[in-house]
């Protein structure tokens, strides 16, 4: 069966309508944690959606519920799942927060068992960590967070502080000081729409923006950024036609342990930590994105100015890239197209999705940056495009399949279970090898950890069961 294309209707949810999703978060029962863009008003973005599998696993034919809606409305923020599989939300570049309607630095978190927002209590002290901020969540279940000055001062002054969030014990401290013993952060470049990637050894790539071709890592044992290798290509435009271009593209892990990073630029790397976590790890470059032919001579390749990326089960990245097109002051990628990295191709320029069947209906002149990904279960690509339509992408069964020394083993549950207890799972591999979909800097939408997915042998139907303290 070839690869192929479906379009999903989104229904109004409630009151709302259209509902036109962009970031997508998989909760650890299998559904889907839908929020509503900012595209008329910001007050859109207070509400979220969850779309749930039918009893074949099926989201296209999926239930539909909410809206639940935040305190505040918020677009562009740090995001992901907790250990109690709980999902949070820091910041905001956009919001109705009337202490600060942009650059909020509030946060919520949202329970899945009650499908309901509560504020997170955080000190005004780290205060820092808002607007278009980004985070990610570490082998310890902590989160790092870091944010742009929502008031620019002289690049000299540009803010490098990060912070840890824990939020099962509630608290945060600074990171990058060593536990507090230092003044001043190990932060050496300022935090400036940076990508956080998460490594297998729990440490985390921050490629530079501002600071080109810097790059550190975040060591949690250490808390301190220790300093990588230089990165071999440029990551942002910087500056194009007048205008100042920092946005770059996501990171992916890959299942060897490689972090394949995209720029902005249409430029791409490819990153090995190394055996000693101090030390500075190697780069190669990467293919670049094929030529632009819009004819706009912007820039010569496609981009990934914000753009999302995802890990299909099969070990290849997709990519949304597109041309380079003034927006708002600003340049971002328009027009997208799906692009797709091989590791093992060793390909000079990244080519088209393969075998991709005619590409979704995409809205006239949409940008990268409306768009999110999510992998679901079925190991099936979901695209959102701030419309009321998502596109599921089903790949070729015939190449679909992950090798076999990638998935979970040794697995071990109890064999006589009970509906509506709680049961120990163990095992290897059950977090995955990748955070599997990211978005670059403010759209957080991880998957390590466990889903658990039961089909029954004879009539084909799927429950999904909710793994926590993961």
């Amino acid at each position: 069966m070839p690869a192929k294309w479906t379009s999903i209707t989104v229904p109004a949810i409630g009151p709302v309508t259209p509902f036109r999703p962009d970031l997508i978060v998989l909760l650890t029962d299998g559904s889907l944690l839908i929020h509503n863009g900012f595209v008329t008003t910001v007050d859109e973005a207070r509400h979220w959606a969850r779309l749930t599998p039918d009893a074949q696993g099926r989201y296209e034919t999926g239930t539909w519920t909410g809206p639940f809606d935040m305190g505040f409305a918020r677009q562009w923020f740090a995001s992901g799942v907790t250990k109690k599989g709980h999902v949070f939300v820091i910041g905001g570049e956009h919001s109705n927060d009337p202490a600060s309607p942009n650059d909020s630095a509030t946060g919520e978190i949202f329970d899945p068992l009650t499908n309901t927002w509560t504020m997170v209590n955080k000190p005004a002290a780290f205060d820092f960590i808002r607007g278009d901020c980004n985070g990610t969540v570490l082998a310890n279940c902590k989160v790092l967070m870091g944010a742009p000055d929502p008031n620019p001062d002289p690049p000299a002054n540009w803010p490098k502080r990060t912070a840890i969030w824990d939020p099962d014990a509630d608290t945060w401290m600074e990171a990058g000081m060593k536990f507090g013993t230092l003044a001043a952060t190990t932060k050496t470049d300022s935090f400036e729409e940076e990508t956080f990637a998460l490594l297998p050894n729990g440490e985390v790539l921050v490629p530079a923006v501002r600071d080109m071709p810097q790059a550190q890592r975040y060591d949690p044992v250490l808390d301190e950024y220790v300093a990588c290798a230089p990165c071999p290509v440029n990551l942002a435009v910087q500056n194009l036609k007048g205008a100042e271009v920092f946005e770059t593209g996501p990171t992916i892990v890959l299942p060897d342990g490689k972090a394949f990073v995209i720029g902005g630029t249409g430029q791409t790397a490819l990153f090995t930590p190394g055996h000693n976590p101090v030390g500075p790890g190697s780069w190669t470059a990467g293919p670049v994105f094929p030529n632009d032919t819009s004819g706009l001579g912007n820039w010569p390749t496609l981009t990934a100015l914000d753009a999302p990326a995802a890990l299909l089960p099969n070990g290849k990245v997709v990519v949304l890239a597109g041309t380079t097109a003034p927006d708002a002051g600003d340049f971002f990628s328009q027009n997208p197209q799906f692009l797709e990295f091989d590791p093992q191709s060793g390909a000079a320029v990244m080519p088209l999705l393969a075998h991709q069947p005619a590409s979704p209906p995409f809205p006239n002149n949409n940008f990268t940056w409306q768009c999110c990904f999510q992998i679901l279960p079925t190991g099936e690509l979901l695209c959102s495009t701030q419309t009321d339509h998502l596109f599921l992408y089903t790949p070729d069964p015939a190449g679909a399949a992950p090798h076999h020394s990638w998935r979970p083993a040794n697995i071990q549950v109890p064999h006589r279970m009970q509906q509506g207890q709680s049961y120990r799972l163990e095992g290897t591999q059950l977090n995955g090898l990748s955070q599997a979909a990211t978005y670059g800097d403010d759209a957080g939408m991880s998957t390590n950890y466990p889903i658990v997915r039961l089909e029954h042998p004879a009539t084909g139907k799927v429950a999904y069961l909710r793994s926590h303290g993961f």
